[in-house]
This record gives C-alpha cells, structure tokens and sequence, in this order.
C-alpha cells in the first residue's frame, strides 16, 4: 500500500460505513421477520374464524338433538304414566307399545344409556317378538331426566364445545404471533436509531464523532441482543456480519433453540 493510499484511508468512516451497513441489515431483518409473524397472525385469525363458525353448527346441532331427545322423553313418561295408572288392559298395552317405540327406536344412543333400559331393545333382533318393554322394566325411567344428567348433556354439546376451544387456542396462536410481530417492530425502531446516531457521527469532524459512533455501536449491540433473543418465524439465520459486529457475545439460533 502506498504512502497516499494510507493517508486516503479514514478508519472513522470505515467504522462509521460499518455500522451504518450493519444497521441496515438487521432492521432490514427486523422487518422481514415481523412481516412472517404478521402472516401467521393473519392465517390463524382466519382459521380461528372457520373453526368458531364449524363450532357454532355443531354446537346448534347438539342442542337441536338434545331438545328432541327431551320431547321425546317428555312424551315417553307420559304413556308410562298413563299404562301405569289405567285400568283397562288395552290402554295399558298400547301406552307401552309408544313409550317403548320413544325409547328404543326414536331416541338418540346417548340419552337411551341415561335410561338404563337393556341394550337388546335397541335393535329389532333384540326386541324378538316383544311388542313392547316391560313395564317392571320401563317404569324406573319415571325417575330419571336427561336434562338433569351432566354427563349426557356433555356428550351432546361435545362437538361444538370441543370446536370452541379449539378455535380458542387457534385465536391464542395468532394473538401470540402478533405480540411477537410487534416486538420485531420495536427492533427496527432500535435499528433506525443506531442508523441515526452513525449518521450524525460523519457529520461531525471533531472527536465527538467517535461519541456518536460509540452509542451507534451500543444502540446495535442491543438492538441485536434483542432481536436475536425474539423467536424467530423462519428457520433462516440472520446475516452473520451483524452478530460478529455486535460484540456482543449473544447466542445463536442453533444455540439458543430458536
């Protein structure tokens, strides 16, 4: 190198250059990761949509089964009550005939378990030849109300209340993935001003400068900390120039899990 080549030379606009090219890459950076996040944010606000609304159909299915199941027992108890309590033989008869049709063909499985009545009468091989379910056997349901059994009334609603929740947790996601979009954007807000502080630092031709560049230096050292320690939404790494420049000895994504 020449005699004039090292007088040309500046190491302050050098330093200066650097910090100013390595700022623009990290918020560069910055900026790009709060753009996926933004992405993600949108795509799981829509999915926690469709999810709700597929939520909502299942749940009005449940209710609408749940509501039928209960006229029908409502109606049931009333045919047992009147073969209970009647005297003529035929009424007897064709009041067990409906209330057994209710239970055993007409209601659903789930509410048919609340009733306790065997299992055989579900199925035309089972009932055989019976006409109806003994009345020793039928009457006990009198004791029994379907709205009142917990268990029942979950297994109906099952679906919708499971499609709620997870459109919940879908919800959560993109809400999380927002926060961590706007952290991005605090990072290049710490960036831009670590461009500042090194754009000031050339204006100046005293030792001042070395001031300003000293606190562009500490602005992206902890502008890269931060942005290095923010997950990350693409397994990309950062440029490697603006972590060797930081100094500031932070881990990475390797490292560190991200």
């Amino acid at each position: 190198m020449s005699e004039e080549d090292k007088k040309s030379f500046d190491a302050f606009e050098f330093v200066a250059a650097l910090l100013l090219g390595l700022g623009a890459v990290g918020g560069a950076w910055a900026s790009y990761q709060g753009d996926l996040w933004g992405g993600q944010q949108q795509e799981a606000y829509g999915e926690a949509a469709t999810q709700a609304t597929r939520a909502a159909a299942h749940y009005n299915q449940g209710v609408t089964r749940l509501m039928r199941d209960i006229s029908l027992d409502i109606e049931a108890k009333k045919q047992i009550v009147e073969a209970v309590y009647s005297k003529d033989t035929a009424t007897q008869e064709r009041a067990l005939v409906i209330a057994s049709y209710i239970y055993a063909q007409q209601l659903s499985d789930e509410g048919y378990r609340v009733t306790g009545l065997p299992a055989k009468y579900r199925t035309k091989e089972g009932r055989g030849d019976e006409r109806f379910i003994p009345v020793e056997l039928i009457a006990p349901t009198l004791e029994k109300e379907l709205a009142a059994d917990k268990a029942y009334v979950a297994t109906m609603l099952r679906d919708g209340n499971d499609g709620f929740a997870k459109s919940e947790q879908t919800f959560d996601t993109g809400r999380k993935a927002n926060e961590t979009g706007d952290q991005f954007g605090f990072v290049s807000v710490l960036y831009t001003v670590a461009l500042f502080l090194a754009g000031i630092a050339l204006v100046f031709k005293s030792l001042i400068r070395w001031g300003f560049a000293a606190l562009a230096f500490g602005s992206l050292t902890f502008s890269t900390i931060y942005l290095w320690k923010t997950p990350w939404a693409g397994a990309s790494a950062p440029p490697a120039p603006a972590a060797s420049a930081a100094g500031s000895g932070a881990p990475s994504p390797a490292a560190s899990g991200k």
